[in-house]
């Protein structure tokens, strides 16, 4: 999977434990598309703050999903529902129950 898909997607699942500065960069940088040259010259700062604030981001965010793994969990579930193996199934299943 891309690099940048997966962020995002840690983001959606993590966002709510970022700062605001956090979120704010990291926005401004993967979903607008914006360089953090840009960045740094919209909010008054230098690109190396921009890139310090973005690399803690995605850091934490990859920290976040090692500790919790939220997104593995999630795609294990979509993957036991949308499988047609019932022996598949049962024993994936079984697993987590015990």
């Amino acid at each position: 999977m891309d690099e940048n898909l997966y962020l995002t997607i840690l983001y959606d699942l993590y966002e709510k434990l970022l700062t605001e500065t956090q979120k704010e960069y990291f926005k401004l940088y993967y979903f607008e598309n914006l360089t953090m040259e840009e960045i740094g010259k919209n909010l008054n700062i230098s690109k190396s703050a921009v890139f310090k604030s973005i690399n803690t981001t995605t850091n934490k965010l990859k920290e976040l999903e090692k500790n919790l793994g939220i997104y593995k969990n999630n795609k294990k579930i979509e993957e036991i529902l949308t499988s047609n193996d019932i022996n598949y199934i049962k024993k994936e299943i079984e697993k987590i129950i015990k």
